[in-house]
């Protein structure tokens, strides 16, 4: 393949995570009848929700229902970074309380080590490889985000920011754009797709019962009970825990309070040893570049590098399709971003790349809470970080579930309806004009101009939702 050219194989068809995991049968359990609880989604919410419900309630019994095959969505295909960002800057969680945005910080770490120690627990196999993790500024925008950050993260007291210089950046990492950073020290890589196919199989083996390959197609709440009606019958449970992430766009109530947004990443071709010297990345530590169209780039067990973001799309009225999973422009845009990354490296083959959804939400937290009276719960918006969040919220979820009045389940995020995005084509038109926007302010930025660090429209959404 030359350089910058898509590969019809490799891209936008099967997720690279997806074509270096080991296959697996589908899981097509009988569906039962009746359960204690029903869950809707074999994506990392709901086997999280589902671990926490075995661990806590043992006793009662739960479904996992998955239209396609675990990890299909965001959680089989994400970049597979294990952090504890939350929200959308640190300074976002101040502005909740300064008390209130520490204990939401220090649950997300505790989060990325229950992942980590659910890992060995479970002796799941996921190319996991220990942190840390590098925030980093590329330009002068980036540069001051990274500064008010740490300014941020002082305050936020927080137990595995580290600031890291310049000059040590571009000691563990050969590119010439690196100019501030912070690490996170309690972080992790992983292949997504091991991650969440195994996770799957270890609970199977405990017990669960997983119904792949079935597509859930009303949720009907009846005295005492909510029915769930799938292609292959209906089962009757007493509470029902929506897990579908970007899918719950789809459906009321929350057609207008999340919002689909494709993002996309691809993968060289192997390195050489002559390659990775050039570079250096001795500590093959992932890397996330403090942007508005946030990049990440991350070496991969067999000595690939991963690099994504730069740009996205939003499908007119929140429409998952397939047909979003492969833009070329977007490719392309990859491509000459990571040149500039990598300038030593032009002559590589880019062999693979995919996109898809992930969940963005009005005031860019997650979403927890319950439907009909507490017989419906549901966790979903974890903005592009969701490999841990997802592990928090399913906490919640249980502690909801049981009753479990906890620090946690008080969160600002959790409870009620949360606001909801303008209707189509308002939000459609709103959200073209902000990426447009954030993409000019990127490459404004790229090019040493000094510019505004966010979008207009984005701004004003932060101080009306903070």
């Amino acid at each position: 393949m030359s350089r910058g050219a898509a590969d019809p194989i490799g891209f936008g068809t099967v997720p690279y995570w997806h074509v270096v995991a080991p296959t697996r049968p589908s899981r097509s359990h009988d569906l039962p009848a009746r359960v204690d609880v029903a869950i809707v989604g074999g994506g990392l919410t709901g086997l999280w929700t589902a671990l926490e419900l075995q661990r806590r309630e043992p006793s009662r019994s739960v479904v996992v229902i998955e239209a396609q095959s675990v990890g299909y969505g965001a959680s089989g295909r994400n970049a597979g970074y294990l952090t504890s960002w939350f929200h959308h800057s640190p300074h976002a969680l101040l502005a909740l309380g300064r008390d209130v945005g520490r204990s939401i910080h220090h649950a997300a770490v505790d989060s990325v080590r229950s992942v980590l120690s659910t890992i060995d627990e479970l002796a799941i196999d996921c190319d996991r490889q220990d942190g840390p993790v590098l925030w980093t500024g590329s330009n002068a925008s980036g540069a001051r985000k990274i500064a008010r950050d740490l300014e941020a993260i002082a305050e936020l007291e927080s137990p595995t920011y580290r600031e890291v210089t310049a000059e040590d950046l571009r000691k563990r990492i050969h590119s010439p754009v690196l100019e501030a950073g912070y690490e996170d020290t309690v972080a992790a890589l992983a292949n997504p797709a091991k991650l969440v196919r195994g996770l799957a199989d270890r609970l199977v083996e405990r017990g669960l019962v997983l119904c792949e390959q079935t597509s859930v197609q009303a949720i009907e709440p009846r005295a005492g009970a909510v029915d769930v009606r799938t292609t292959r019958g209906t089962v009757r449970a007493e509470h029902v825990v929506l897990a579908r992430n970007a899918w719950a766009a789809q459906e009321e109530p929350f057609r207008r309070r999340v919002l689909p947004l494709y993002v996309y990443d691809v993968y060289t071709e192997p390195l050489s040893e002559e390659d990775w010297a050039a570079v250096g990345w001795s500590g093959r530590e992932g890397v996330l570049d403090r942007r508005f169209f946030l990049i990440n780039y991350r070496p991969t067990v067999d000595g690939r590098i991963m690099f994504g973001g730069v740009d996205g799309r939003q499908p007119f009225a929140g429409r998952v399709a397939p047909r979003h999973d492969r833009v070329d422009s977007v490719f392309a845009t990859l491509r000459a971003s990571f040149d500039r990354f990598f300038p030593m490296l032009r002559h590589l083959r880019m062999q693979f790349g995919h996109g898809g959804p992930i969940a963005m939400t009005p005031s860019l937290m997650p979403q927890v809470g319950t439907l009909d009276g507490g017989r419906v719960l549901y966790s979903h918006g974890y903005c592009g970080h969701g490999v841990t969040q997802s592990n928090l919220c399913a906490g919640i979820v249980v502690d909801l579930l049981l009753g479990a009045d906890t620090e946690r389940s008080r969160f600002p995020f959790v409870g009620s309806l949360p606001p909801a995005y303008p209707p189509e084509p308002l939000r459609y038109l709103g959200g073209k004009a902000t990426l447009a926007e954030g993409r000019w302010i990127d490459r404004a930025g790229d090019a040493g101009r000094s510019v505004k660090d966010e979008p207009v429209l984005l701004r004003l959404a932060n101080r009306i939702l903070s």
